[in-house]
Order: C-alpha cells, then sequence, then structure tokens
C-alpha cells in the first residue's frame, strides 16, 4: 500500500471525512485528497501531525506496505 493508500485507509477506519482530517490540520480537504490520491506526499511536519491525529507511528503512514496472504490453516 502506498502511503496514500495508508492515509485513505486510516481515515476510513476512524469513519472521518477528508474535511475532518483537514480542519485538525489546519489545511484543505484538498490537500488530503491529492495524498489519497497519492498524486503528492505530505511534508514531513504534515505527516508528523497525521501521525499524532491517528495515533499512530509515523512509519504506520510512510511504510509502503506489502499485501500479506496468509495460508488456511489445518
Amino acid at each position: 500500500m502506498s502511503i496514500g493508500s495508508n492515509i485513505k485507509s486510516l481515515r476510513e477506519e476512524r469513519k472521518l471525512t477528508q474535511n475532518q482530517v483537514a480542519e485538525a490540520l489546519g489545511i484543505t480537504f484538498q490537500a488530503v485528497s491529492s495524498w489519497e490520491r497519492d498524486e503528492y506526499k505530505p511534508d514531513t511536519e504534515k505527516l508528523i501531525k497525521l501521525a499524532e491525529f491517528f495515533d499512530v507511528s509515523v512509519s504506520a503512514i510512510a511504510e509502503e506496505k506489502r499485501n500479506t496472504f496468509k495460508t488456511k490453516e489445518t
């Protein structure tokens, strides 16, 4: 998952709108939208604010996670 996908997932898990996230960070909802679409990436300051807002580590947002598949346990 990309940074944008991570931001979107965290926002949706908390049932927040882009506008609510934007207001909490003091930015526009268009900025949040552009991050989620991977058009732009948040700068370091905003990345730290996002992590604090979502109560996760910066790496939880910044790391590009790979999908893992579990095998069926017998």
